[in-house]
């Protein structure tokens, strides 16, 4: 029986508080996919990250939620990295991610990760009255400037529009009714936001996927990146290099910072980063 060393890593993390756990296995491929799922129910992390070795990158990551494997998760890729900086395992260079969505950049920093994200595409709701009724809100409480839309740059997920951050805050959905909708829709869950006035924050968002095992979460990396295309593409804000502060968690009081960082080529998005600063948490030791 050997020993294995688990962590715990706080992503997005603002002021040196907040942000969204992830569990964190470096050798991942010493597990079966059963073994894998097993850990990720017991740890109940929105996320739990295996990294292994990749042919064809520097590494692969798989990524299991509380009850089912993801393809691509955001916050535990940028926890996994942050976890392999601190540990001194890797530099502060680029680094090429196997995932099962594809192959990523990582940009590795003293003191913030930033994973690619591919680009946006973009997807009509089929019925938005229902989304309201499942959130238990009304059209009144939108920003009808913005259009409801399913956007993915990995995963999808609804994009709802929220006439303010006080509004957003009171939102009580009905998880039962979310869960449904999202598997109608084939999607991951829902990403609520109102874009904010305030000079030094852009966004505040909540993310809701109950699908997924994840009522709510306190900070989504591809949600978020997504979200700030689709900022871009309507206008709302043009630069030739744009970045974007987004606030997630603040309902949870776990508010956390998440930066996407948009590259402008011919006045289009080229790429699309997402990325922020992580905290080691705990360490765990267990034997298989």
């Amino acid at each position: 029986m050997e020993k294995y060393e688990l962590y715990v890593v706080s992503v997005f993390i603002r002021d040196g508080k907040g942000g969204n756990l992830a569990g964190i296995v470096i050798n991942g491929e010493d597990f079966s996919e059963k073994q894998m799922k097993s850990i990720a129910n017991e740890l109940n992390f929105s996320e739990t990250a295996f990294i292994m070795y990749s042919d064809c990158a520097d590494y692969k990551i798989r990524f299991f939620t509380p009850n089912s494997e993801v393809d691509i998760c955001g916050h535990a890729t940028i926890g996994a990295f942050s976890l392999l900086r601190k540990l001194e395992i890797i530099d502060s260079k680029i680094y090429y991610l196997e995932t099962k969505a594809g192959i990523f950049e990582i940009i590795v920093e003293k003191d913030n990760v930033f994973m690619e994200q591919k680009k946006a595409e973009f997807f009509k709701v089929i019925d938005i009255d229902e989304v309201l009724v499942s959130l238990n809100i009304t059209h009144k409480e939108l920003d009808e400037d913005i259009p409801i839309k399913i956007i993915s740059t990995g995963l999808r997920d609804i994009f709802i529009p929220i006439k303010n951050k006080n509004i957003l805050n009171r939102i009580s959905p009905d998880f039962e009714e979310v869960k449904n909708i999202s598997k109608k829709n084939e999607i991951v869950g829902y990403h609520l936001f109102a874009v904010s006035k305030e000079d030094n924050i852009d966004v505040y968002c909540k993310n809701l996927a109950p699908l997924y095992g994840i009522s709510e979460e306190s900070a989504t990396g591809t949600s978020n990146c997504a979200l700030a295309c689709y900022l871009y593409e309507l206008g709302i804000r043009k630069k030739d290099d744009d970045v974007f502060t987004i606030i997630q968690g603040e309902s949870l009081g776990a508010i956390s910072e998440i930066i996407v960082k948009l590259k402008i080529k011919n006045n289009g998005i080229n790429k699309c980063y997402v990325g922020g600063k992580s905290e080691i948490i705990a360490k765990k030791k267990f034997f298989h």
